[in-house]
């Protein structure tokens, strides 16, 4: 380990004394923009910057900063709302945020602390100015400088007084350089065309009086990303998400909300559903909430469950999927479910567990977690998770975890967070797979064997994902079921029913699966996390639970409307 080379007292003083330090020298003039006109504008000012930056940024005495980097993302975002065949909002806005990443020290040991924001974010200038961009790198990277090396110098003093922390992972790995600059290409939104479409499709909702706030939501993501480092990365790429959501709530007859949630993702504007397709898309929420207004409410219980395919993917995303990041394996963070297992059995031998962001699609169905390279410029890779129910791997950023010294391709995040080993396209694997009408058997035996009276089909689950995977996070799972029936054990007559929720602990709720389907689903998503909202999928077969618990919802009941909708037949 390097050893400080300042006194105690100059020490306790850095913060202040970098305070008043005047700013950087940064030898040498300003490098001029690259001639090459078919480059990217931005980038070239990105990487002069970052040029400038690497050769002068100095204090004497001082630890130098030994990896920079930059990113830049452009983001066009449209936001449609309709509701009862009106528009109810709309929002067309345009930002740019730029990022900084700079580390004094070295690949062993650097500023880096767990769980705690490395990089700056700020707004960056809309209008394409080279100057204006390089001089908000050039404020930022001062800023950053100074605290970094403050928090080098903590840190090494902190370590020298503690021997057990000699065997640490290092605190980040060094990557080749890869470049992968795609030219820009305006994607213009049809936004009269999809306006009309949201209203139509939300006027179906006026058959239905008995529905409250029944809205359609679109929005369009166009996102540019920018980056640049020291090690050579240059990276320009693009990519246009679609979010079609559909939401409405009814009140049961006991005054209780009932809700419905259906997102649906797409990767372009051909794929959404047809004017004729999206109405029927809201009319199937409409029935399903009439229809389960009028289901009895379920008393808290325990017994074998189903979960479809669709409710398996959501199932997989929280209880597999929020935990298996590499830095979450390391340090004093509560979110460890998975800390210490690795080699061990945590899901029964007939299941697999990988994450493959490389795949575009699932059987014909295209993937929202693919990616080309992840948000650190490493390449996407498969990595094995799980094999044959033994724990063999985790979601890997740059940041090593014990015996994981290198990024598996899953350094994720949005526009203002750092990176985190986080998932892209998630698959459950399974060799024990059985038709629709062989699981609802065995979900009845499964009853009788437990001397159970019924057991439980869930058909759609609604998930919590904004989860945070850092200090405070418990081992524990809440899913609201969106349909659930009960099922007889002795006839297997099926009820829908409600006011329940499905609740549990990880590795407890995996132990319990005996058997699976033999279709998969592939839910498209977004999921929220401490590095922010990402694009994932999960792909799943259906899932049967020898048990699972169900406990009451919580939720207010109150009055029904005094006085019917005002488009009441």
């Amino acid at each position: 380990m390097n050893r400080s080379p300042l006194p105690a007292l100059l020490l306790a003083l850095l913060p202040a004394l970098l305070q008043a330090a005047p700013r950087p020298v940064l030898a040498g003039a300003p490098a001029a923009l690259s001639p090459d006109a078919g480059r990217d504008l931005l980038l070239d000012a990105m990487q002069a910057e970052l040029d400038r930056g690497k050769k002068g940024l100095r204090l004497p005495g001082l630890r130098a900063p030994y990896f920079i980097e930059y990113t830049l993302r452009d983001i066009h975002e449209l936001d449609l709302t309709a509701e009862y065949g009106a528009l109810l909002s709309d929002s067309d806005t345009r930002q740019r945020v730029a990022g900084t990443d700079l580390r004094v020290g070295s690949y062993r040991l650097d500023n880096s602390q767990a769980g705690q924001g490395r990089g700056l974010y700020n707004q960056a200038p809309l209008d394409d100015d080279p100057m204006a961009l390089r001089a908000l790198y050039w404020r930022m990277t001062d800023s950053q400088f100074k605290k970094s090396l403050a928090g080098y110098y903590r840190k090494e003093a902190w370590l020298e007084s503690r021997p057990e922390e000699k065997d640490r992972p290092a605190d980040f790995c060094r990557e080749p350089a890869r470049v992968d600059v795609e030219p820009f290409h305006p994607l213009p939104f049809d936004r009269p065309a999809l306006e009309d479409e949201l209203r139509r499709a939300s006027a179906v909702f006026l058959d239905y009086p008995l529905l409250e706030d029944p809205q359609v939501s679109l929005s369009c993501w166009r996102v540019r990303r920018l980056l640049v480092n020291t090690e050579g990365g240059r990276l320009a790429t693009q990519t246009l998400r679609l979010a079609l959501s559909l939401a409405a709530s009814i009140q049961a007859p006991d005054g209780s909300t009932l809700t419905d949630e259906r997102d649906l993702h797409y990767l372009d504007f051909p794929s959404l559903p047809t004017t004729a397709g999206l109405e029927a898309r809201c009319r199937a929420l409409a029935e399903g909430l009439m229809r389960r207004r009028l289901a009895p409410v379920q008393d808290p219980i325990s017994a074998p469950a189903l979960f479809s395919a669709p409710a398996a993917c959501v199932f997989v995303h929280v209880v597999l999927g929020h935990h298996l990041g590499g830095e979450l394996q390391d340090g004093d963070q509560a979110d460890q479910t998975f800390k210490g297992k690795l080699g061990q059995r945590i899901m029964p031998a007939f299941l697999s567990l990988r994450d493959d962001p490389t795949l575009a699609r699932w059987e014909g169905t295209p993937l929202n977690g693919h990616y080309a390279f992840d948000d650190q410029a490493v390449p996407a890779m498969p990595v094995d998770l799980v094999r044959d129910g033994v724990l063999k791997g985790f979601l890997m950023s740059r940041t090593p975890a014990k015996g994981f010294p290198e990024s598996n391709g899953h350094g994720r995040c949005d526009s203002q967070h750092d990176p985190a080993g986080r998932m892209g396209n998630l698959i459950l694997l399974s060799s024990r797979r059985e038709g629709e009408a062989d699981l609802k058997r065995r979900l009845m035996e499964e009853c009788r064997r437990r001397d159970k009276p019924c057991g439980f089909l869930v058909r759609r689950l609604l998930g919590d994902d904004q989860v945070p995977q850092d200090t405070g996070t418990y081992d524990s799972f809440r899913l609201l079921p969106l349909e659930i029936d009960r099922v007889d054990a002795k006839t297997g007559a099926e009820e829908p029913v409600r006011g329940v929720e499905l609740v549990g602990t990880s590795l407890n709720a995996l132990s319990r699966i005996v058997a699976t389907g033999r279709r998969d689903a592939v839910d498209n998503a977004v999921c929220g996390s401490s590095s922010g909202w990402v694009n994932v999928s999960v792909v799943s077969p259906a899932l049967l639970f020898s048990q699972m618990e169900l406990q009451k919802q919580e939720g207010l009941k109150t009055r029904l409307p005094v006085l019917p909708a005002p488009f009441s037949k």
